[in-house]
């Protein structure tokens, strides 16, 4: 019975560490160097964006294996152009950004932008030309305009300090 038991936990073992190796290859991550803080960002085709309170100027992306590569991102003069190659519904993509120095966002289809933790930002413009969903949490005010084609419905709540 003894020699059973110990047969059992060992196979459980390493099918879970065989599951493991296997959850862990699911996911991919890739950092870009920026020399500057980014100011505004442009996000196209369907790419999620997480802005973080950090002061650090790298773009972190992570998401599904294989996915990661799809996102595009260019820098110039302040300015974050975030593209994705594909739409996957499934948004199996995330771009990470600092927004200690962002002023403003252009969104450009179906994304998801949202704040990691509250942000110390004194202000942030957003203009919605897409079906997207944001959710972002600032002390600083938090403007959001749409273009023609799309309107927004908007909610509010005061964070107490």
């Amino acid at each position: 019975m003894k020699q059973l038991m110990i047969t059992f936990v060992a196979l459980v073992l390493g099918c879970t560490t065989f599951a493991q190796a296997d959850a862990e290859k699911r996911t991919e991550n890739k950092t870009i160097k920026v020399a500057a803080p980014v100011t505004s960002i442009v996000l196209n085709n369907g790419v999620n964006l997480v802005l973080i309170d950090d002061i650090t100027n790298d773009v972190f992306i992570e998401g599904r294996a294989g996915f990661v590569h799809s996102v595009d991102v260019s820098f110039k003069d302040g300015e974050l152009i975030i593209s994705g190659t594909e739409e996957h519904k499934e948004k199996a993509v995330a771009v990470f950004v600092s927004a200690r120095f962002l002023k403003s966002i252009l969104v450009n289809g179906n994304s998801i932008i949202g704040s990691y933790q509250t942000l110390q930002n004194n202000g942030l413009n957003i203009t919605v030309n897409g079906d997207c969903k944001v959710m972002i949490r600032s002390l600083g005010k938090v403007n959001v305009t749409a273009t023609n084609d799309y309107t927004f419905t908007y909610q509010s709540r005061k964070i107490k300090n």
